[in-house]
Protein backbone atom coordinates (compact mmCIF):
# COMPACT_ATOMS: atom_id res chain seq x y z
CA UNK A 1 0.00 0.00 0.00
CA UNK A 2 3.06 2.75 1.05
CA UNK A 3 4.56 1.38 -2.37
CA UNK A 4 1.70 2.52 -3.99
CA UNK A 5 1.31 5.81 -2.68
CA UNK A 6 4.91 6.73 -3.26
CA UNK A 7 4.70 5.64 -6.65
CA UNK A 8 1.21 7.46 -7.20
CA UNK A 9 3.41 10.66 -5.17
CA UNK A 10 6.30 10.11 -8.07
CA UNK A 11 3.91 9.94 -10.62
CA UNK A 12 2.23 13.17 -9.40
CA UNK A 13 5.40 15.25 -9.28
CA UNK A 14 6.50 13.64 -12.88
CA UNK A 15 2.71 15.43 -14.31
CA UNK A 16 3.98 18.43 -12.25
CA UNK A 17 7.22 18.99 -13.83
CA UNK A 18 5.69 17.93 -17.69
CA UNK A 19 3.38 20.84 -16.75
CA UNK A 20 6.13 23.25 -16.01
CA UNK A 21 7.77 22.48 -19.31
CA UNK A 22 4.79 23.43 -21.24
CA UNK A 23 4.58 26.37 -19.11
CA UNK A 24 8.45 27.15 -20.08
CA UNK A 25 7.56 27.10 -23.55
CA UNK A 26 4.82 29.01 -23.93
CA UNK A 27 6.94 31.70 -21.43
CA UNK A 28 9.28 31.65 -24.53
CA UNK A 29 6.58 32.53 -26.98
CA UNK A 30 5.55 35.11 -24.55
CA UNK A 31 8.57 36.63 -23.98
CA UNK A 32 9.63 36.86 -27.53
CA UNK A 33 7.43 39.40 -28.44
CA UNK A 34 7.29 41.06 -24.91
CA UNK A 35 10.90 41.76 -26.00
CA UNK A 36 9.85 43.64 -29.06
CA UNK A 37 7.11 45.85 -27.35
CA UNK A 38 9.38 46.59 -24.01
CA UNK A 39 12.26 46.91 -25.89
CA UNK A 40 11.56 49.16 -28.86
CA UNK A 41 9.06 51.12 -26.26
CA UNK A 42 12.05 52.06 -24.17
CA UNK A 43 14.36 53.02 -27.09
CA UNK A 44 11.02 55.42 -28.28
CA UNK A 45 10.87 56.86 -24.55
CA UNK A 46 14.60 58.10 -25.17
CA UNK A 47 13.80 60.16 -28.08
CA UNK A 48 12.54 63.96 -28.41
CA UNK A 49 8.52 63.24 -28.71
CA UNK A 50 5.97 65.00 -28.21
CA UNK A 51 4.06 64.80 -24.94
CA UNK A 52 0.89 63.24 -26.19
CA UNK A 53 3.52 60.80 -28.11
CA UNK A 54 5.49 60.03 -24.78
CA UNK A 55 1.76 59.56 -23.26
CA UNK A 56 1.03 56.85 -25.89
CA UNK A 57 4.62 55.06 -25.90
CA UNK A 58 4.43 54.91 -22.01
CA UNK A 59 1.30 53.42 -22.12
CA UNK A 60 2.44 51.14 -24.49
CA UNK A 61 5.42 50.23 -22.40
CA UNK A 62 3.31 49.84 -18.96
CA UNK A 63 1.16 47.33 -20.44
CA UNK A 64 3.83 45.49 -21.60
CA UNK A 65 5.31 45.64 -17.99
CA UNK A 66 2.08 44.44 -16.91
CA UNK A 67 2.18 41.33 -19.23
CA UNK A 68 5.78 40.56 -18.10
CA UNK A 69 4.40 40.39 -15.01
CA UNK A 70 1.73 38.12 -15.54
CA UNK A 71 3.90 35.56 -17.49
CA UNK A 72 6.34 35.57 -14.51
CA UNK A 73 3.33 35.23 -11.84
CA UNK A 74 2.64 32.01 -13.99
CA UNK A 75 5.72 30.59 -14.47
CA UNK A 76 7.04 31.54 -10.67
CA UNK A 77 3.79 29.35 -9.61
CA UNK A 78 4.40 26.70 -11.76
CA UNK A 79 7.94 26.48 -10.54
CA UNK A 80 6.76 26.47 -6.83
CA UNK A 81 4.79 23.56 -8.03
CA UNK A 82 7.26 21.48 -9.36
CA UNK A 83 9.20 22.12 -6.69
CA UNK A 84 11.39 24.25 -8.40
CA UNK A 85 12.04 27.15 -5.93
CA UNK A 86 15.47 27.50 -5.51
CA UNK A 87 16.86 29.54 -2.50
CA UNK A 88 20.49 31.59 -2.50
CA UNK A 89 22.72 32.25 0.40
CA UNK A 90 24.17 35.11 0.59
CA UNK A 91 24.97 37.84 3.37
CA UNK A 92 22.68 40.94 3.07
CA UNK A 93 21.95 44.17 4.81
CA UNK A 94 18.17 43.68 6.12
CA UNK A 95 17.36 47.58 6.41
CA UNK A 96 18.97 48.39 2.91
CA UNK A 97 16.66 45.28 1.53
CA UNK A 98 13.38 47.19 2.99
CA UNK A 99 14.53 50.26 1.52
CA UNK A 100 14.75 48.51 -2.13
CA UNK A 101 11.21 47.80 -1.46
CA UNK A 102 10.09 51.02 -0.05
CA UNK A 103 11.60 52.69 -2.65
CA UNK A 104 10.35 51.21 -5.58
CA UNK A 105 6.12 51.87 -4.29
CA UNK A 106 6.99 54.88 -2.71
CA UNK A 107 5.67 56.90 -6.10
CA UNK A 108 2.64 54.57 -6.34
CA UNK A 109 1.65 55.48 -2.76
CA UNK A 110 2.75 59.47 -2.96
CA UNK A 111 0.16 59.41 -5.52
CA UNK A 112 -2.81 58.24 -2.88
CA UNK A 113 -1.62 60.58 -0.54
CA UNK A 114 -0.49 57.57 1.28
CA UNK A 115 2.56 57.35 4.03
CA UNK A 116 4.47 54.08 4.03
CA UNK A 117 6.20 53.98 7.24
CA UNK A 118 9.16 50.83 8.53
CA UNK A 119 9.57 50.14 12.48
CA UNK A 120 12.39 47.28 13.06
CA UNK A 121 12.44 46.79 16.86
CA UNK A 122 16.10 46.62 17.98
CA UNK A 123 16.85 43.35 18.56
CA UNK A 124 16.50 42.51 14.60
CA UNK A 125 19.61 41.65 13.31
CA UNK A 126 20.99 44.25 10.68
CA UNK A 127 22.91 42.10 8.79
CA UNK A 128 21.63 38.73 7.43
CA UNK A 129 22.06 35.33 5.40
CA UNK A 130 19.94 33.96 3.37
CA UNK A 131 18.35 35.18 0.00
CA UNK A 132 17.10 38.76 0.36
CA UNK A 133 16.09 38.17 -3.49
CA UNK A 134 13.22 36.18 -1.97
CA UNK A 135 12.31 37.95 1.02
CA UNK A 136 12.24 40.91 -1.24
CA UNK A 137 9.97 40.01 -3.89
CA UNK A 138 7.69 38.54 -1.11
CA UNK A 139 7.84 41.93 0.25
CA UNK A 140 7.49 43.67 -2.50
CA UNK A 141 3.85 41.90 -3.41
CA UNK A 142 2.77 42.14 0.37
CA UNK A 143 3.33 46.36 0.01
CA UNK A 144 2.02 46.61 -3.23
CA UNK A 145 -1.24 45.48 -1.88
CA UNK A 146 -1.61 47.49 0.67
CA UNK A 147 -1.11 50.69 -1.26
CA UNK A 148 -3.44 49.35 -3.77
CA UNK A 149 -6.21 48.51 -1.43
CA UNK A 150 -5.67 51.23 0.40
CA UNK A 151 -7.42 55.09 -0.25
CA UNK A 152 -6.45 56.74 3.00
CA UNK A 153 -4.45 56.36 5.67
CA UNK A 154 -1.26 54.48 5.91
CA UNK A 155 0.81 51.78 5.58
CA UNK A 156 3.25 50.65 7.84
CA UNK A 157 6.06 47.73 7.37
CA UNK A 158 6.78 46.05 10.76
CA UNK A 159 9.93 43.81 11.67
CA UNK A 160 10.18 41.74 15.15
CA UNK A 161 12.22 39.14 16.45
CA UNK A 162 10.54 35.65 16.60
CA UNK A 163 12.51 33.15 17.67
CA UNK A 164 16.08 32.01 17.94
CA UNK A 165 17.57 28.35 17.64
CA UNK A 166 20.59 26.54 16.11
CA UNK A 167 22.91 29.66 15.24
CA UNK A 168 19.48 31.14 12.77
CA UNK A 169 16.83 33.59 13.64
CA UNK A 170 13.08 33.42 13.06
CA UNK A 171 12.15 36.92 11.63
CA UNK A 172 7.96 38.15 11.56
CA UNK A 173 7.51 40.62 9.47
CA UNK A 174 3.99 42.41 9.59
CA UNK A 175 2.46 44.95 6.24
CA UNK A 176 -0.55 46.86 7.73
CA UNK A 177 -2.89 48.93 6.03
CA UNK A 178 -5.73 51.03 6.48
CA UNK A 179 -7.78 50.08 3.58
CA UNK A 180 -11.83 48.05 3.37
CA UNK A 181 -10.38 44.86 5.41
CA UNK A 182 -10.78 41.13 4.42
CA UNK A 183 -14.00 39.52 5.61
CA UNK A 184 -13.37 36.20 7.37
CA UNK A 185 -15.00 33.80 5.14
CA UNK A 186 -12.64 35.43 1.82
CA UNK A 187 -9.71 35.27 4.10
CA UNK A 188 -9.42 30.94 4.06
CA UNK A 189 -8.90 31.05 0.19
CA UNK A 190 -6.71 33.95 -0.27
CA UNK A 191 -3.09 31.82 -0.18
CA UNK A 192 -4.78 29.39 -2.82
CA UNK A 193 -3.96 29.96 -6.51
CA UNK A 194 -5.65 32.38 -8.69
CA UNK A 195 -7.84 33.63 -5.42
CA UNK A 196 -9.16 37.30 -5.14
CA UNK A 197 -10.29 38.83 -1.51
CA UNK A 198 -12.70 41.05 -3.60
CA UNK A 199 -13.21 40.49 -7.33
CA UNK A 200 -15.20 43.85 -8.06
CA UNK A 201 -13.84 46.16 -11.09
CA UNK A 202 -11.81 48.65 -8.62
CA UNK A 203 -9.98 45.78 -7.57
CA UNK A 204 -9.86 43.40 -10.41
CA UNK A 205 -7.47 45.80 -12.44
CA UNK A 206 -4.35 43.48 -12.51
CA UNK A 207 -2.85 39.93 -12.01
CA UNK A 208 -4.62 36.77 -11.88
CA UNK A 209 -4.61 36.07 -8.21
CA UNK A 210 -1.32 34.46 -8.20
CA UNK A 211 0.94 36.61 -5.98
CA UNK A 212 -0.18 35.28 -2.53
CA UNK A 213 -0.03 31.48 -3.44
CA UNK A 214 3.44 32.29 -4.81
CA UNK A 215 3.89 34.27 -1.66
CA UNK A 216 3.60 31.52 0.40
CA UNK A 217 5.43 29.02 -1.74
CA UNK A 218 8.89 30.90 -0.79
CA UNK A 219 8.05 31.68 2.62
CA UNK A 220 7.27 27.88 2.83
CA UNK A 221 10.98 27.40 1.12
CA UNK A 222 12.31 30.36 4.16
CA UNK A 223 10.90 27.56 6.43
CA UNK A 224 8.29 29.75 7.79
CA UNK A 225 4.48 30.58 7.20
CA UNK A 226 2.54 33.41 6.12
CA UNK A 227 -1.23 34.56 7.26
CA UNK A 228 -3.63 37.22 7.52
CA UNK A 229 -5.95 39.17 10.23
CA UNK A 230 -8.85 41.21 9.25
CA UNK A 231 -12.11 42.19 9.70
CA UNK A 232 -14.45 44.20 7.32
CA UNK A 233 -13.66 47.87 7.55
CA UNK A 234 -10.60 47.49 9.60
CA UNK A 235 -7.81 47.32 7.45
CA UNK A 236 -6.05 43.99 7.20
CA UNK A 237 -2.15 42.80 8.57
CA UNK A 238 -0.33 40.49 6.39
CA UNK A 239 2.01 38.71 8.12
CA UNK A 240 5.15 35.90 7.23
CA UNK A 241 8.01 34.70 8.77
CA UNK A 242 11.09 33.41 7.66
CA UNK A 243 14.23 32.23 9.00
CA UNK A 244 17.82 33.49 8.72
CA UNK A 245 21.70 32.34 9.43
CA UNK A 246 23.32 35.22 11.43
CA UNK A 247 26.18 36.66 9.38
CA UNK A 248 29.00 37.04 10.89
CA UNK A 249 31.32 38.56 9.00
CA UNK A 250 30.19 42.11 10.54
CA UNK A 251 29.26 45.05 8.74
CA UNK A 252 31.75 46.23 5.62
CA UNK A 253 33.04 49.83 5.67
CA UNK A 254 31.99 51.97 3.02
CA UNK A 255 34.55 53.20 0.78
CA UNK A 256 34.78 56.63 -0.27
CA UNK A 257 32.75 55.96 -3.95
CA UNK A 258 35.37 57.23 -6.38
CA UNK A 259 34.36 58.68 -9.89
CA UNK A 260 32.72 55.79 -12.22
CA UNK A 261 35.35 55.20 -14.99
CA UNK A 262 33.63 55.02 -18.05
CA UNK A 263 32.90 50.84 -19.03
CA UNK A 264 35.34 50.05 -21.77
CA UNK A 265 33.83 49.77 -25.51
CA UNK A 266 33.27 46.26 -26.55
CA UNK A 267 32.68 44.78 -29.82
CA UNK A 268 29.84 42.74 -29.50
CA UNK A 269 28.23 39.97 -31.80
CA UNK A 270 24.15 39.64 -31.60
CA UNK A 271 23.09 35.64 -32.57
CA UNK A 272 19.38 36.41 -32.90
CA UNK A 273 17.38 34.84 -34.86
CA UNK A 274 14.50 36.83 -34.56
CA UNK A 275 14.51 40.36 -36.36
CA UNK A 276 13.03 42.36 -33.68
CA UNK A 277 15.23 40.95 -31.21
CA UNK A 278 18.40 41.33 -33.47
CA UNK A 279 17.27 44.75 -33.80
CA UNK A 280 17.25 45.53 -30.13
CA UNK A 281 19.76 44.05 -28.88
CA UNK A 282 21.73 46.06 -31.57
CA UNK A 283 20.09 49.20 -30.38
CA UNK A 284 20.66 49.05 -26.71
CA UNK A 285 23.85 48.05 -27.21
CA UNK A 286 24.56 51.45 -29.49
CA UNK A 287 23.20 53.16 -27.01
CA UNK A 288 25.68 52.00 -24.57
CA UNK A 289 28.34 52.58 -26.76
CA UNK A 290 29.47 49.11 -27.93
CA UNK A 291 30.14 48.45 -31.52
CA UNK A 292 27.91 45.55 -32.50
CA UNK A 293 26.87 43.16 -35.31
CA UNK A 294 24.02 40.77 -35.87
CA UNK A 295 23.77 37.41 -37.18
CA UNK A 296 20.98 34.81 -37.85
CA UNK A 297 22.75 31.25 -36.29
CA UNK A 298 25.45 29.74 -34.56
CA UNK A 299 26.60 28.71 -38.34
CA UNK A 300 26.65 32.44 -39.10
CA UNK A 301 28.63 33.53 -36.01
CA UNK A 302 31.29 31.02 -36.30
CA UNK A 303 32.14 32.82 -39.57
CA UNK A 304 31.84 36.26 -38.04
CA UNK A 305 34.42 34.97 -35.22
CA UNK A 306 36.57 34.16 -37.77
CA UNK A 307 36.83 37.43 -39.18
CA UNK A 308 36.90 39.53 -36.20
CA UNK A 309 37.87 38.84 -32.43
CA UNK A 310 34.77 39.76 -30.92
CA UNK A 311 35.07 40.76 -26.94
CA UNK A 312 31.48 39.56 -26.11
CA UNK A 313 28.97 37.18 -27.99
CA UNK A 314 24.66 37.51 -27.19
CA UNK A 315 24.20 33.81 -28.00
CA UNK A 316 20.50 33.30 -28.31
CA UNK A 317 19.69 29.41 -27.53
CA UNK A 318 16.89 27.94 -30.30
CA UNK A 319 18.10 29.11 -33.66
CA UNK A 320 17.65 26.82 -36.76
CA UNK A 321 20.79 26.04 -38.91
CA UNK A 322 22.21 25.53 -35.61
CA UNK A 323 21.25 26.37 -32.12
CA UNK A 324 23.13 28.40 -29.35
CA UNK A 325 24.44 25.20 -27.49
CA UNK A 326 25.88 23.64 -30.16
CA UNK A 327 28.05 26.80 -31.45
CA UNK A 328 28.71 27.40 -28.05
CA UNK A 329 30.46 24.08 -28.02
CA UNK A 330 31.87 24.46 -31.20
CA UNK A 331 33.56 27.96 -30.12
CA UNK A 332 35.04 26.31 -27.18
CA UNK A 333 36.63 23.30 -29.38
CA UNK A 334 38.28 25.49 -31.60
CA UNK A 335 39.43 28.16 -28.85
CA UNK A 336 41.16 25.50 -26.80
CA UNK A 337 42.70 26.33 -23.69
CA UNK A 338 44.12 29.83 -24.45
CA UNK A 339 41.43 31.75 -25.25
CA UNK A 340 38.45 32.49 -23.96
CA UNK A 341 35.58 34.29 -25.51
CA UNK A 342 32.49 35.57 -22.66
CA UNK A 343 29.52 34.31 -24.15
CA UNK A 344 25.85 35.03 -22.76
CA UNK A 345 23.06 33.49 -22.69
CA UNK A 346 20.18 35.26 -24.56
CA UNK A 347 17.06 33.63 -24.12
CA UNK A 348 13.18 33.75 -23.71
CA UNK A 349 13.72 30.95 -20.96
CA UNK A 350 13.10 31.84 -17.66
CA UNK A 351 13.82 28.74 -15.47
CA UNK A 352 16.41 27.96 -13.44
CA UNK A 353 17.37 24.28 -14.82
CA UNK A 354 17.67 26.48 -18.39
CA UNK A 355 20.11 28.35 -16.72
CA UNK A 356 22.06 25.40 -15.93
CA UNK A 357 21.57 24.01 -19.04
CA UNK A 358 23.59 27.42 -20.37
CA UNK A 359 26.64 27.25 -18.23
CA UNK A 360 26.93 23.27 -18.74
CA UNK A 361 27.02 24.24 -22.37
CA UNK A 362 30.06 26.44 -21.48
CA UNK A 363 28.08 29.71 -21.43
CA UNK A 364 29.18 32.64 -19.04
CA UNK A 365 26.32 34.23 -18.18
CA UNK A 366 22.39 34.00 -18.63
CA UNK A 367 20.45 36.65 -19.91
CA UNK A 368 16.34 36.05 -19.58
CA UNK A 369 14.23 38.05 -22.24
CA UNK A 370 13.00 41.05 -21.84
CA UNK A 371 16.78 41.97 -21.47
CA UNK A 372 15.98 45.91 -20.24
CA UNK A 373 19.20 48.01 -20.76
CA UNK A 374 20.62 48.49 -17.40
CA UNK A 375 20.32 44.32 -16.86
CA UNK A 376 22.64 44.56 -20.13
CA UNK A 377 25.16 46.90 -18.96
CA UNK A 378 25.50 44.99 -15.69
CA UNK A 379 25.79 41.42 -17.53
CA UNK A 380 28.56 43.44 -19.58
CA UNK A 381 30.62 45.07 -17.26
CA UNK A 382 30.38 41.92 -15.14
CA UNK A 383 33.98 39.45 -15.72
CA UNK A 384 34.01 35.69 -16.74
CA UNK A 385 34.77 34.23 -13.14
CA UNK A 386 32.09 36.66 -11.57
CA UNK A 387 29.03 36.10 -14.42
CA UNK A 388 29.62 32.53 -13.73
CA UNK A 389 29.33 32.79 -10.01
CA UNK A 390 26.35 35.33 -10.33
CA UNK A 391 24.44 33.38 -12.69
CA UNK A 392 24.63 29.91 -11.02
CA UNK A 393 22.16 29.95 -8.21
CA UNK A 394 23.67 27.22 -5.17
CA UNK A 395 22.17 24.48 -6.11
CA UNK A 396 25.33 21.90 -7.12
CA UNK A 397 26.95 22.80 -3.33
CA UNK A 398 24.00 21.21 -1.85
CA UNK A 399 23.71 17.66 -0.66
CA UNK A 400 24.07 14.58 -3.14
CA UNK A 401 20.48 13.64 -1.57
CA UNK A 402 17.45 15.79 0.11
CA UNK A 403 16.45 13.78 2.97
CA UNK A 404 14.36 15.99 4.43
CA UNK A 405 12.24 16.03 1.57
CA UNK A 406 12.36 12.07 1.79
CA UNK A 407 11.18 12.46 5.29
CA UNK A 408 8.74 14.43 4.37
CA UNK A 409 7.41 12.24 1.60
CA UNK A 410 7.58 9.20 4.04
CA UNK A 411 5.65 11.32 6.61
CA UNK A 412 8.29 9.95 9.10
CA UNK A 413 7.68 6.01 8.91
CA UNK A 414 10.95 4.32 8.36
CA UNK A 415 9.28 1.59 6.89
CA UNK A 416 7.80 3.50 3.93
CA UNK A 417 11.17 5.27 4.12
CA UNK A 418 12.94 1.90 3.24
CA UNK A 419 10.11 0.57 0.68
CA UNK A 420 9.99 3.95 -1.05
CA UNK A 421 13.98 3.95 -1.13
CA UNK A 422 14.54 0.37 -2.77
CA UNK A 423 11.56 1.05 -5.12
CA UNK A 424 13.61 4.13 -6.56
CA UNK A 425 16.61 1.94 -6.78
CA UNK A 426 15.02 -1.01 -8.14
CA UNK A 427 13.06 1.09 -10.97
CA UNK A 428 15.94 3.16 -11.48
CA UNK A 429 18.38 0.36 -12.04
CA UNK A 430 15.81 -1.26 -14.91
CA UNK A 431 15.82 2.15 -16.36
CA UNK A 432 19.07 2.60 -16.28
CA UNK A 433 19.56 -0.60 -18.36
CA UNK A 434 16.77 0.56 -20.76
CA UNK A 435 18.84 4.16 -21.04
CA UNK A 436 22.16 2.80 -21.76
CA UNK A 437 20.81 0.26 -24.70
CA UNK A 438 19.10 3.26 -26.15
CA UNK A 439 22.23 5.31 -26.17
CA UNK A 440 23.84 2.43 -27.62
CA UNK A 441 21.19 2.58 -30.04
CA UNK A 442 20.87 6.34 -30.42
CA UNK A 443 16.86 6.07 -29.93
CA UNK A 444 17.30 10.25 -29.18
CA UNK A 445 13.68 9.53 -28.30
CA UNK A 446 13.99 7.25 -25.97
CA UNK A 447 16.81 9.04 -24.35
CA UNK A 448 14.96 11.90 -23.69
CA UNK A 449 11.71 9.76 -22.59
CA UNK A 450 13.94 7.52 -20.30
CA UNK A 451 16.28 10.40 -19.11
CA UNK A 452 13.03 12.68 -18.14
CA UNK A 453 11.87 9.84 -15.96
CA UNK A 454 14.78 9.35 -14.37
CA UNK A 455 15.44 12.92 -13.68
CA UNK A 456 12.01 13.10 -12.58
CA UNK A 457 11.85 10.32 -9.73
CA UNK A 458 15.25 10.98 -9.06
CA UNK A 459 13.76 14.75 -7.88
CA UNK A 460 11.06 13.46 -6.16
CA UNK A 461 13.28 11.02 -3.67
CA UNK A 462 15.60 13.88 -3.01
CA UNK A 463 18.88 12.30 -5.18
CA UNK A 464 19.52 15.36 -5.86
CA UNK A 465 23.23 15.31 -7.65
CA UNK A 466 22.05 12.97 -10.73
CA UNK A 467 19.14 15.83 -11.26
CA UNK A 468 21.21 17.92 -13.56
CA UNK A 469 23.41 15.06 -15.49
CA UNK A 470 20.00 13.62 -16.21
CA UNK A 471 18.52 16.67 -17.15
CA UNK A 472 21.34 17.38 -19.56
CA UNK A 473 20.88 13.63 -21.33
CA UNK A 474 17.13 14.65 -21.61
CA UNK A 475 18.30 17.89 -23.52
CA UNK A 476 20.37 15.28 -25.61
CA UNK A 477 17.82 13.24 -26.34
CA UNK A 478 14.86 16.00 -27.09
CA UNK A 479 17.47 17.87 -29.96
CA UNK A 480 18.63 14.58 -31.33
CA UNK A 481 22.08 15.63 -30.23
CA UNK A 482 23.52 12.32 -28.56
CA UNK A 483 27.54 13.04 -28.69
CA UNK A 484 28.65 12.53 -25.79
CA UNK A 485 25.81 11.02 -24.05
CA UNK A 486 27.66 7.51 -23.33
CA UNK A 487 30.53 9.09 -21.66
CA UNK A 488 27.62 11.75 -19.46
CA UNK A 489 25.71 8.51 -18.74
CA UNK A 490 29.06 6.56 -17.53
CA UNK A 491 29.10 9.32 -15.12
CA UNK A 492 25.40 8.78 -13.81
CA UNK A 493 25.93 5.39 -13.38
CA UNK A 494 28.84 5.53 -11.38
CA UNK A 495 26.95 8.15 -8.94
CA UNK A 496 24.05 6.01 -9.10
CA UNK A 497 26.60 3.42 -7.47
CA UNK A 498 28.25 5.71 -4.95
CA UNK A 499 25.17 6.81 -3.44
CA UNK A 500 23.04 3.01 -3.30
CA UNK A 501 24.79 2.56 0.14
CA UNK A 502 23.87 5.77 1.31
CA UNK A 503 20.70 5.22 0.24
CA UNK A 504 19.80 2.11 1.94
CA UNK A 505 21.28 3.65 5.49
CA UNK A 506 18.80 6.51 5.84
CA UNK A 507 20.01 9.14 8.87
CA UNK A 508 17.17 9.46 11.65
CA UNK A 509 14.73 12.14 10.65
Amino acid sequence: MRAMEAKQASEVADSARAGLEALSNLSHELRTPLNGILGLSGLLLDDNLTAEQREQVDTIRRCGDTLLNLVNDILDFASAQSGEICLSEGAFDLRETIASVTDLLVQRAQAKGLPVTVRMEANVPARLTGDAGRLRQVLLHLVGNAIKFTERGEVGVTVAVDGEAHDRCVLRFSVRDTGAGIPPEQQRALFAPFARADTSASRANDGVGLGLAIARRIVEAMGGQIGVESAAGQGATFWFTARFAADRSGPTTAKPQEPAEPAPRMRVLVVEDNPVSQKIALLQLEKLGHRADGVSNGLEALTALEKLPYDVVLMDCQMPVMDGFTATAEIRRREGAGKHTRILALTANALASDREKCLAAGMDDFLSKPVSPDDLRKALARGPAASAATASPAVEASAPIDWQRLHDIAGDDSQMLKEMIEMYLQQTAEQFEELRVAIEAANAGDVHRLAHSCKGTSATCGVMSLVSPLRELEYMGRDGKLGGAAQLFSQVTREFDRLKELLRNPPAA
